[in-house]
């Protein structure tokens, strides 16, 4: 539905057009006839990776474990699931000083972190993905009681390793709410 109106000082018919809306809400106007789009400058994967953070080996494994099976390592994702891991690392899978290991855990836990994050992640299956919602649900209503801030990439990347954790052949669906019960004060744990 494009309009042609006359301008008094350019006997020239103009094209005008409604502004499109972007599917972030923002407005963005069609170029007029005649004038070349924009090219938009691509953005540096380098920042969109993370970067190890200086003397965290939990993050740096999580790294390694998700480019190793080429999966997405953007920031968001690494530090929800080192956060994850190192609030394990704290609990139950935390080494008694008075042993005197020098066995780290770290790697072992990173690469199960991830295995189950790249389960849960869509497409899971058809098995896992009618879930999605109950976990998202779980992970949101922990979160909120734990009193815990999340951006939106944490929820989904939590989500995901939820889904992921329960297995819908061997266990009940109860449980689902169960895992995410556990998950998410690690990763408050993780986080402080």
């Amino acid at each position: 539905m494009a309009k042609v109106t006359k301008s008094k000082a350019n006997t020239k018919s103009a094209i005008t057009k409604k502004p499109v809306t972007t599917p972030k809400g923002k407005r963005a106007r069609k170029p007029t006839t005649g004038a070349a789009p924009k090219a938009t400058p691509k953005p540096r994967a380098a920042a969109a990776r993370s970067a190890p953070m200086a003397g965290d080996a939990m993050t740096a494994d999580v790294t390694a474990a998700l480019r190793l099976r080429h999966l997405d390592d953007a920031a968001a994702v690494v530090e929800t699931l080192a956060a994850v891991g190192r609030g394990y690392r704290k609990g139950p899978a935390s080494i008694p000083k008075f042993l005197h290991l020098a066995f780290d855990a770290d790697q072992a836990v990173a690469e199960a972190l991830v295995e189950r994050f790249a389960d849960g992640t869509r497409p899971a299956g058809i098995d896992r993905d009618p879930h999605r919602h109950v976990a998202r649900a779980t992970v949101d209503m922990n979160l909120l009681q734990l009193a815990v801030e999340a951006d939106a990439d944490a929820r989904t990347t939590l989500t995901s390793l939820v889904l992921g954790t329960w297995d819908p052949d061997a266990d009940e669906k109860a449980k689902l709410n169960a895992i995410g019960s556990f998950i998410i004060p690690l990763f408050k744990a993780g986080k402080g």
